[in-house]
């Protein structure tokens, strides 16, 4: 299975567990990233997607409608509404991802967690969405490593920073996926330490006078 499939199919995972209750998505992610094995890369990949069609359901919704004219998203199952956000998603606001792959992979994954005649009726639909002009680069690309974790709170960054460096401990091939561990491992310590003297400077605010720790 490539990495962006499985990206993919984590990213259908969780938002077809959140949707409609507003769930803690870096949590679910975190559990589907940690059932399936999936490497950080792959983790950063789902997150992007998840998060972008969070941000832009609403109009992503609204071209959706458009281009399916008479079916309404209320009348989809869930498994084809969430794979169409997705793939929408990519092909509106993520011009490094070739049209192609994202319709393709959508398809293949409605196959595979659809009913029979899914792939058919998403690759329909997203062959309309494919002619409106796309909107450019979702701000930034893919996100950052410092963006992806800052948005982590300390159990889930503490626990990714354990697994990364599980990772640093055994040998890596590819050279430039070491360098990406090695920053992903600093930036989640730094993250982790963050948050704990935030922690910190909380229960000294909390404390009552007296029995405040004495400054440096």
């Amino acid at each position: 299975m490539g990495r962006r499939h499985l990206a993919r199919e984590l990213a259908l995972k969780v938002l077809f567990e959140l949707e409609g209750d507003g769930g803690d998505v870096e949590r679910s992610l975190q559990y589907h990233v940690a059932e399936s094995r999936a490497d950080a890369e792959v983790a950063d990949f789902a997150r992007t997607l998840i998060l972008g069609v969070r941000e832009h359901q609403a109009e992503i919704d609204a071209h959706l409608g458009e281009a399916s004219r008479n079916w309404g998203l209320d009348q989809m199952a869930k498994v084809e509404r969430t794979l169409l956000r997705i793939a929408a998603f990519e092909i509106r606001y993520l011009p490094s991802v070739p049209l192609k792959a994202a319709i393709n992979e959508s398809i293949e994954l409605a196959k595979t967690f659809g009913g029979p005649d899914s792939g058919k009726f998403v690759n329909g639909i997203l062959g309309r969405i494919a002619t409106a002009p796309r909107r450019g680069r979702h701000p930034g690309g893919l996100m950052t490593i410092d963006e992806a974790v800052a948005r982590m709170d300390y159990e889930t960054a503490a626990a990714e920073l354990e697994r990364t460096v599980q990772l640093l401990g055994k040998d890596q091939e590819d050279l430039a996926e070491s360098v990406r561990t090695f920053e992903r491992g600093l930036a989640l310590a730094r993250r982790c330490g963050r948050l704990l003297d935030e922690a910190e400077r909380r229960l000294n605010e909390l404390a009552p006078a007296g029995e405040r720790p004495p400054g440096p």
